[in-house]
């Protein structure tokens, strides 16, 4: 009777893990539950996240990739027709719709296969072709949209609904000097947590020049940092040169990048180093021109990258934000994501205080990387 007894409990513990199963990833039978469960590995065991952005001018990316992504970004929302000279703006900053997703198709059955996988699709409303601070650049969208915000944040909600997106990302490039850029970045904040859905994800992925100390664009994310379900700064502008210095160490960059995370995660987010999401990107920000001007030399390949979350694995352990990375369509094969996604995959351990963190625990064993450069990021 005993044995009997455990078999029956066995047999419930089973059909219990099969149920569950199947509720997060609706369509799985059965025969498929070994495979829902590789695939879904990190979501349920809450490592941190892998952000991928996508391009939607690009080839939609391949379940090879995908498998490794927690959310998927799709860049971008904008207002304007796109001209090689300079960007024909809408001076009503009403956005194109429906937004496309990849291949320039509008393909709404592939954001309900991630969807149904357990993985968060979100809308990137700018990026650089709504206008870069950066000298040279002449694109200048968002002027039409100071004043607006009302009209933003209505068409972002309704493209949100229209196309069962998971929340809004803000990836705004621009000047934020004047009262009215100010006003524009706080309040499409504040309005669009008034007006998407209930539990949307709403973020920032900020330059990480913009994002430093100290900043008004610094002053309006702390303001509404309680908003901010996380922060996505990018760190591959010049400010801070992660792939090539480290995540602890100065070399090239002008700054350390544990300086800058730090300040993020103790004041903007009073501590909470799980809202704060390192930028990466793999192949498309090595220009001569950026934000500050000169070179950023700021491509990560996947060992770089690698080495830079085992560094904040060392100081922050396994509850830090997690990586994102433009661009899917530079994450060849998944090769990238795949070596990420195996540096993410974190067991708990004690924590370093960031002040005594000097020469980087991993780095790569390749001294001849050439330096890389700025950010075209969203030139889409």
């Amino acid at each position: 009777m005993r044995m009997i007894g455990i078999l029956i409990s066995a047999t419930l513990s089973l059909i219990g893990l099969t149920s569950a199963i199947n509720h997060e990833y609706p369509g799985n039978s059965f025969a498929s539950v070994n495979t829902a469960v590789s695939q879904s590995q990190r979501r349920l065991q809450q490592d941190p996240r892998l952000i991928a952005y996508v391009g939607n001018w690009q080839t939609c990316p391949t379940t090879a990739q995908t498998d490794q992504y927690t959310h998927l970004v799709i860049s971008f929302a904008v207002t304007y027709t796109w001209n090689s000279a300079k960007n024909v703006c809408n001076t009503n900053c009403d956005i194109v719709s429906p937004v496309l997703i990849c291949n320039n198709q509008n393909d709404q059955a592939l954001v309900n296969q991630w969807r149904s996988q357990g993985k968060k699709v979100l809308l990137s409303f700018g990026g650089a072709g709504m206008g870069g601070s950066w000298a040279g650049d002449v694109n200048d969208c968002w002027d039409y949209c100071y004043g607006k915000e009302n009209h933003v944040v209505s068409q972002l909600d309704s493209i949100v609904r229209a196309q069962n997106f998971d929340g809004v990302d803000i990836d705004y490039e621009y000047f934020y000097e004047s009262a009215e850029a100010q006003n524009f970045l706080s309040s499409i904040t504040t309005g669009l947590k008034n007006t998407l859905p209930v539990g949307s994800i709403i973020t920032h992925a900020p330059m990480e020049p913009d994002s430093k100390i100290g900043t008004a664009y610094y002053n309006i994310l702390k303001a509404n940092a309680a908003i901010l379900d996380f922060l996505m700064p990018q760190y591959y502008n010049g400010l801070t040169r992660p792939a090539l210095d480290g995540f602890a160490s100065l070399g090239l960059g002008s700054e350390r990048a544990i300086d800058h995370y730090d300040n993020l995660v103790t004041d903007m987010f009073s501590g909470d180093q799980s809202k704060v999401v390192f930028g990466f990107c793999i192949d498309d920000c090595n220009s001569s021109s950026g934000s500050g001007g000169g070179s950023s030399n700021s491509n990560a390949d996947k060992d770089q990258a690698s080495n830079v979350v085992n560094e904040i694995e060392d100081t922050y352990g396994c509850n830090h934000g997690g990586a994102f990375f433009w661009v899917a369509d530079d994450d060849q094969n998944g090769e990238w994501s795949s070596a990420v996604s195996n540096a993410l995959e974190c067991d708990p351990q004690p924590t370093k205080s960031p002040s005594n963190i000097g020469i980087p625990k991993c780095v790569t064993d390749d001294s001849t990387i050439a330096p890389t450069s700025a950010p075209s990021k969203g030139k889409g």
